[in-house]
């Protein structure tokens, strides 16, 4: 950046997908002093990896990173179509650097002329993933917060189940057919509550973080006043009752009511018709220990054999169908994996 760097305070929503990381950037995008990014940027892990921690990069691939996340910020990670239109602005982020110019840097800058053309203190970025890099963000952004969403993985699964439909409940012209087949495609019961359950673990080891504060949804849904305020002391903001004002988007389970503000008390999914008992079963054996240390208790089910039975053999086939939906999605797909396991 040419111009002399302004104080600003990143907000990095995080956790697993489908727990409220959305919902929870639109409340604070309510607020006078913060902008909030409405789509994801999946900077880490798409455009970045351990691997480029702190190497230089020639100025054509740091023009075509700063042009992606422009593209995102302007039209949407998943609609955006051609991110070279964005090259000549993309240049502006990396003017001004004599030295080595880094992917790191390029996100620093990016970030900073949010601040600085929205006029705001606060910029909000909602990617869920970014919770397995919250040790790299601060690395690039010390004064960073992070609010790290939690959600009853039963709840998750249905949702996870259910998110190829997001496309039909209102974000038709947001989500293409390619992407909702790509939902389609990540479901198991297994891997999803794997994947719950390794969000779980990076959320444990983030305890004592004073730049991190963890939010359960359910407790959001049920006492929106109380959480809200208390995220908003987290951060520095001051809470009003406009920040609960929030759309209803459409989502895995609900169709879009844009016109209809407020957060809305949902019923416990799991009690939906959505998830059979052997979704339930495996939910619970493989995430219950850490689902009973956040509150969330098992209830008693047994699966049907057969169906047992079917998952387990769909299990490599889901997993290597997959592998291959997802692997033009990550620098480093060996890397992004590891980040999970560890």
């Amino acid at each position: 950046m040419q111009n002399k760097p302004i104080e600003f305070i990143p907000v990095f929503v995080v956790g697993n997908s489908r727990t409220g990381t959305s919902m929870m950037a639109r409340i604070l995008g309510n607020h006078e002093d913060v902008f909030a990014l409405l789509h994801e940027l999946h900077f880490f892990e798409q455009m970045w990896s351990p691997a480029r921690k702190n190497k230089a990069i020639p100025e054509e691939e740091a023009v075509r990173i700063g042009a992606r996340l422009l593209g995102i910020l302007n039209e949407g990670y998943l609609t955006l179509r051609d991110y070279r239109a964005y090259a000549a602005d993309s240049k502006g982020l990396i003017e001004g650097h004599g030295g080595k110019v880094t992917a790191e840097t390029v996100f620093a800058n990016f970030i900073e002329h949010i601040a600085r053309k929205e006029g705001k203190r606060y910029v909000c970025e909602q990617t869920p993933r970014n919770l397995f890099y919250v040790r790299e963000i601060a690395e690039v952004f010390p004064q960073s917060k992070f609010i790290n969403m939690v959600r009853d993985p039963r709840d998750v699964l249905l949702s996870q189940k259910k998110k190829w439909n997001v496309r039909y409940t209102g974000a038709k012209k947001y989500i293409p057919l390619s992407e909702a087949v790509r939902s389609w495609i990540n479901y198991h019961p297994v891997t999803t509550s794997l994947l719950w359950k390794y969000s779980m673990r990076a959320t444990e080891k983030l305890r004592g973080n004073p730049n991190t504060m963890v939010v359960k949804y359910e407790d959001v849904i049920e006492n929106h006043g109380k959480e809200v305020k208390k995220v908003c002391d987290f951060i520095g903001i001051e809470y009003n009752e406009k920040l609960l004002e929030i759309p209803l988007v459409g989502s895995s389970l609900l169709k879009s009511a844009l016109d209809r503000k407020g957060i809305i008390k949902r019923p416990v999914s799991r009690e939906l018709k959505g998830l059979n008992k052997t979704e339930i079963f495996l939910c619970q054996l493989i995430a219950g220990p850490m689902m009973r240390a956040y509150g969330y208790e098992p209830i008693r089910v047994l699966p049907n054999f057969f169906v047992l039975l079917l998952y387990m053999f769909l299990l490599p086939v889901k997993l290597s169908a997959a592998f291959m939906a997802n692997l033009r999605r990550m620098d480093s797909i060996c890397s992004a994996i590891s980040k999970r396991l560890n």
